[in-house]
């Protein structure tokens, strides 16, 4: 089970064999909650006081010289969900979950010197497959690491919740977290620019581009909030053409040297999923970047093949460990994993002769600053990570002349080198600041920032730089660093950098501006309005589309007088109607999910003095924020009674909001607007504001109204939905169902499972009596699988009956090759060819649930039931996709409980209708291939950096 592999100072390979996973060595699993994350009866006890479990860490050495690491030792053994291995510093740090250790060896001999040393706990341990991974040096000399998807971390009392990825300083042993979000997070690679990438377990996608402090797409039903709940947006991974497949699991960028030139600066992928090794392009977007597929380097056929982590080696050759199983997922409850067949690979170039052996810890200060002229970047690496053990200051000066004598990437080795051997200062950022070299300026400017304050002669000079540079990455990390910065001297650069037109549209930019500003926003209003409420300020674009908008919903979410008076100046100096509204909305969201107690008298004067009193949009505003007067309301609904298609829009959006007053009083006149309007759509957004009441009545009128609802576009199940959220009214709804008043067909197995939530006994017993045991036990899923099996054994399906099938029950929720719905997740990209994996998913779909379709129940403090998709969570509210087209928002105030159901939506049982043949065809499609065009495109260079981007 080789789940990591680094090399180190003599080119030896160190490799973690991961034989305790998936369960704990010591520990008792009392628990899985609805994300499969396991809850044990205790924390584990560090080495050497833990329980011993089968993990190791065993180095690999050529000492012949003949290209095959024929020698081998295990470093450390007994160690118990280890899952990442780096050497430097005098030792080895080793990744524990829950801890990270070190493992002193002074003298070098590959025996530890002692005891580990814990520097820090607190890693999530509630899945072994998404522990905390990849332990990374950065150019920078701290030590990088990730963490995957599902488990949680709280380190140094900071909560956080999964996908992240972080960094510790070996010598001041501050640790912070780098970025959140992005895919499962496994694997850490930087580039020869310092730039930071991850792979992915997305589909059709390669991986995420990191920058310091950003946050990335995530599951917030599963993952939670980000540490911020201000960011008002996030980045997505990078975007990508090619193959559609999950998932890019690790993934390096190319700067071996060694390999054929169309390899330089290409980022190759490990897909474990579909048994490949994937090349792509790596394309500049703005100060991101994209990525396009052109070859695979590796391909099989055999779904034993699973390659888990890369690296390139010290002869510019690319290695990967070879999980070996046909198991990959871990959302199957049998533990029948194969740990005899590891291996680790070698892909080179033809004819490549195997590295001479090498000692850099043997080397001199000259000969390792020589090193970083090296084609390979390994070796440009592993030299700097050899200065930063010894941080020699002696070698300041020759540094110094080798940033100031070059250009290129020689000079920014050079900066790093100086940093880590000590000579990196204010007085030297003066000058590299001005540096040609892009990177240089970019690195000088991170460091400074990682201070977290500089001098007043250096703060001007980061005005400067962020008012005249032209790189788009520089600007990009002017505003990263900004943020670490004190408010007055970040806030002048944020104002600057939010000058660059062009910079408007950047995928970056606009967020890492608003995050910049966002930290300062309520320490340091006053300035924060100052600077950005001018007349000159808001003409710029970046700040008007980008910045103040989000500002406006920063102080109403806040809510606090001070802060509804900073709302309030900023409204005020509106340009014009356009402005004001699209000002008022974004005051709106920030106050979503709750009413203001107390408006300051300088907000009710905006709204009493806004213009076109009587305009719908403004009636709309006044009403979600609680000021509406009585003549709102009546405009209100004056327009949801008018049935008009050609408003139908502006009615679903009143409706909506007079539903959020809550008021018994409008009861009866929405059952009449269900009754009696004429488009589906209005009935729908009607009938999902019904829930909000309490009101026993709602029950029996919909039950009497209920055969003359319109079948088309989900009125009647919506109905049915609206019946199951209460007690009464499900109550009711089951005796409805048992006098055969409502057919038993129309219930899906969906609403059976929200009956149930309810726990009552009437409704329990009823369900029972009507469809009896509705979920197979897991002895009979077996039974299932294997019969199934045997099914597709005993002959040939036809792939084209079975593509009419798929439409017509799988395609109703899950999409394929581009047809089908998107309810579900798209099938193209998941293993489909294995079988055994095709099996547990069709017959108990529940074994292993998407995190983003996971489905949650919130019950209300008023007994409203509710189940769907989370959609959206914030400090005051969360958004649930309640029912078939149905959105609800509840106040996080009025929320009893929110969990998510570990049952699927997917029904189980789906095939029991199907004959053997049906079964057969219908899987000939799923597991058919469909051609795949390879994106073949030529890389398009960044204009500073000519080579590639």
């Amino acid at each position: 089970q080789p789940v990591c592999l680094n090399f180190d100072e003599r080119g030896r390979l160190w490799v973690v064999q991961y034989l305790q996973y998936p369960f704990p060595a010591g520990l008792k699993i009392l628990a899985h909650d609805e994300h499969m994350r396991a809850v044990f009866d205790k924390v584990p006890e560090p080495p050497p006081h833990h329980t011993p479990g089968a993990d190791k860490v065993t180095l690999f050495e050529d000492r012949d010289g003949d290209g095959v690491f024929e020698a081998h030792k295990d470093f450390i053994t007994g160690l118990n969900i280890a899952t990442s291995a780096i050497s430097g510093r005098g030792g080895v740090y080793v990744m524990n979950p829950p801890y990270l250790l070190f493992y002193p060896d002074r003298n070098s001999d590959d025996v530890p010197d002692g005891d580990p040393e814990v520097l820090l706990d607190g890693f999530g341990l509630e899945d072994t497959h998404a522990a905390a991974n990849s332990l990374t040096w950065g150019p920078d000399g701290w030590l990088y690491g990730a963490q995957g998807s599902t488990c949680t971390a709280t380190i140094r009392d900071q909560k956080i919740f999964g996908q992240f990825s972080w960094r510790f300083h070996p010598t001041t042993r501050e640790f912070e977290v780098f970025a959140e979000g992005a895919g499962n997070t496994f694997c850490l690679e930087f580039d020869r620019r310092g730039r930071l990438y991850s792979g992915t377990n997305y589909a059709n996608r390669r991986g995420s581009h990191y920058v310091q402090g950003g946050f990335y797409e995530r599951t917030f039903s599963k993952h939670g909030p980000f540490t911020n709940p201000y960011t008002y947006g996030y980045f997505p991974h990078m975007d990508h053409q090619g193959d559609e497949d999950r998932f890019s699991h690790s993934l390096i960028v190319y700067e071996g040297g060694e390999l054929p030139a169309r390899f330089k600066g290409q980022l190759i992928s490990l897909v474990p999923l579909h048994n490949r090794v994937q090349v792509s392009n790596l394309l500049s977007d703005g100060s991101t970047f994209k990525t396009a597929d052109t070859e695979r380097a590796v391909e099989t056929s055999d779904n034993w093949f699973r390659p888990v982590d890369i690296k390139a080696g010290p002869d510019g050759a690319v290695y990967f460990t070879d999980w070996y199983d046909i198991r990959l997922t871990h959302a199957d409850p049998r533990d029948n994993w194969d740990r005899s067949n590891g291996r680790i690979y070698r892909l080179q170039a033809k004819g490549a002769a195997p590295a001479q052996s090498f000692n850099l810890a043997q080397q001199s200060g000259d000969e390792l600053i020589h090193n970083l002229a090296s084609p390979n970047k390994w070796l440009r690496q592993q030299s700097l990570r050899v200065l930063g053990d010894r941080r020699d200051k002696s070698l300041a000066p020759k540094l110094a002349r080798l940033i100031e004598e070059n250009t290129g990437q020689l000079a920014l080795e050079a900066l790093w080198a100086l940093n880590l051997s000590g000579g990196f200062s204010e007085d030297v950022a003066s000058r590299t600041l001005n540096h040609v070299d892009p990177f240089v300026r970019l690195w000088s400017v991170r460091l400074l920032g990682d201070a977290r304050r500089v001098s007043p002669v250096i703060q001007k000079k980061l005005v400067a730089l962020a008012q005249m540079e032209k790189q788009v990455q520089v600007r990009s990390q002017l505003a990263c660093s900004a943020r670490r910065l004190p408010s007055s001297d970040a806030l002048p650069i944020i104002y600057e950098l939010s000058q660059h037109y062009e910079d408007t549209k950047d995928p970056h930019l606009p967020l890492l501006l608003w995050w910049a500003l966002e930290d300062k926003a309520i320490s340091d209003r006053a300035l924060v309005l100052a600077i950005f409420n001018t007349s000159t300020a808001r003409q710029i674009p970046m700040i008007a589309e980008h910045l103040l908008p989000r500002l406006v919903q920063r102080y109403a979410a806040e809510g606090q007088d001070p802060d509804l008076e900073s709302a309030a100046a900023l409204l005020k100096k509106a340009h014009g109607q356009i402005e004001l509204y699209e000002l008022l909305d974004a005051f709106s969201e920030g106050c979503k999910g709750r009413k203001l107690n107390r408006i300051p008298p300088s907000l009710i004067e905006i709204f009493d003095n806004a213009t076109n009193v009587g305009d719908p949009q403004m009636v709309l505003l006044r009403l979600n924020l609680g000021v509406g007067q009585e003549a709102d309301l009546e405009t209100a609904w004056n327009f949801v009674r008018k049935d008009d298609e050609s408003i139908q829009k502006l009615r679903i959006e009143f409706i909506n909001v007079l539903g959020k007053s809550g008021q018994l009083d409008d009861v009866p006149k929405l059952l009449d607007v269900v009754r009696t309007s004429r488009w589906p759509p209005i009935q729908r957004e009607v009938l999902s504001t019904l829930k909000r009441f309490d009101d026993t009545h709602i029950g029996r009128e919909l039950l009497e109204a209920y055969p003359q609802l319109p079948k088309e576009q989900g009125v009647r199940s919506l109905a049915l939905d609206v019946l199951s959220s209460r007690i009464a009214w499900a109550q009711e709804l089951v005796r409805a169902i048992a006098a055969k008043s409502i057919s038993q067909s129309d219930v899906t197995p969906e609403l059976i499972e929200r009956l149930k939530l309810h726990r009552d006994a009437e409704i329990d017993s009823s369900i029972k009596e009507l469809w009896g045991t509705t979920r197979p036990s897991t002895e009979e899923k077996q039974q299932r699988m294997a019969s199934l099996a045997k099914t597709l054994a005993s002959g040939t399906g036809n792939a084209e009956r079975g593509k009419a099938i798929f439409t017509t029950t799988c395609g109703k929720c899950h999409m394929i090759f581009g047809e089908g719905e998107k309810l579900a997740p798209d099938l193209t990209g998941y293993e489909r060819d294995n079988l055994d994996f095709m099996l547990v998913a069709t017959i108990d779909p529940s074994a292993g649930i998407r995190d983003e379709y996971a489905n949650y129940q919130i019950v209300t403090s008023d007994g409203l039931v509710l189940s769907g998709f989370i959609l959206e969570q914030t400090p005051l509210s969360v958004t649930i996709e309640d029912g078939p087209q149905s959105k609800v928002v509840v106040s996080r105030d009025d929320i009893e409980s929110l969990s998510a159901s570990p049952i699927s939506r997917m029904p189980e049982g789906l095939l029991d209708a199907m004959s053997e043949v049906q079964v057969r065809d219908l899987f000939a499609y799923l597991q058919s291939k469909q051609a795949t065009a390879h994106v073949q495109q030529e890389i398009v260079p960044n204009e500073q950096d000519s080579d590639f981007p």
